[in-house]
């Protein structure tokens, strides 16, 4: 939800300006109005909803993302977000239209993504039964190979490491480097890569890297709870090939 009402921020400066002007429209002026008891939760809200913007661009969370209103990480412009809506609310009829269009819009949207939405996918493919054939590969491995070790995208890595026991994890994100890759295999003991044939696409690897990819790395077994496996590529081994997303079924809407 807040991803779309994340519109109503643009007439922050409206706001700002209108509050400047009617300061000085008072006979106390701005200082004694900023001491006066009365105004001191409206400048503690103020002060918040404006950290809360500015800290959308602080390192923790750009490092992700750098436009973070479609996650969690933005959150926190929810208050500037309510201040803009209410200021909306209290302007003439047009004002009104708009800040009602944007909550009506920004909860029905909200809605959908959470019913209809990547979120509602993603939460059928954390069961066990649709996990069934890589947990029961990576069982195998780790009782042939004990200390069994593997390379996974972070947020496959939370899915699985609850259904599966004696493996080790390391997790990486799109920002990764294929530098860090080879630390997980040459330092760290990782044995295999294990990526999702349907999210893989979205670590936005471009051609070059998908050509490291082939040159370093070996498949080992594929279609596993829609996974494939990887391991370091050794002479003789033939090259990986990246996984495309896989064609929707129609019959899955």
């Amino acid at each position: 939800m807040v991803s779309h009402l994340h519109l109503s921020l643009h007439v922050l400066p409206f706001l700002a300006l209108d509050a400047v002007h009617a300061v000085q429209r008072r006979s106390t002026g701005l200082w004694a109005w900023l001491h006066a008891p009365a105004n001191l939760f409206k400048l503690a809200y103020a002060l918040l909803a404006i950290g809360g913007v500015v800290s959308l661009h602080a390192i923790h969370k750009a490092m992700f993302t750098p436009w973070n209103f479609g996650s969690r990480h933005g959150l926190t412009a929810g208050f500037a977000i309510v201040a803009a809506l209410m200021y909306l609310a209290r302007r003439p009829v047009l004002g009104r239209v708009i800040a009602l269009f944007l909550v009506c819009a920004g909860a029905y949207f909200g809605c959908w993504r959470l019913a209809h939405g990547p979120y509602a996918a993603e939460a059928r493919e954390w069961g066990a039964a649709q996990n069934q054939a890589i947990t029961d590969w990576l069982h195998d491995r780790a009782a042939a190979e004990p200390g069994l070790v593997v390379v996974a995208p972070d947020i496959e890595v939370q899915k699985l490491a609850r259904f599966t026991d004696g493996v080790g994890y390391h997790w990486f994100y799109r920002t990764t480097t294929w530098d860090e890759i080879d630390f997980f295999f040459g330092e760290r003991g990782a044995r295999y890569l294990l990526l999702h044939d349907g999210h893989a696409p979205w670590l936005r690897l471009d051609a070059r890297n998908k050509q490291v990819f082939s040159r370093r790395f070996t498949p080992v077994a594929a279609d596993l709870s829609g996974f494939s496996v990887y391991r370091p590529r050794q002479p003789g081994d033939p090259a990986a090939a990246w996984p495309d997303r896989p064609e929707r079924d129609s019959g899955d809407e």
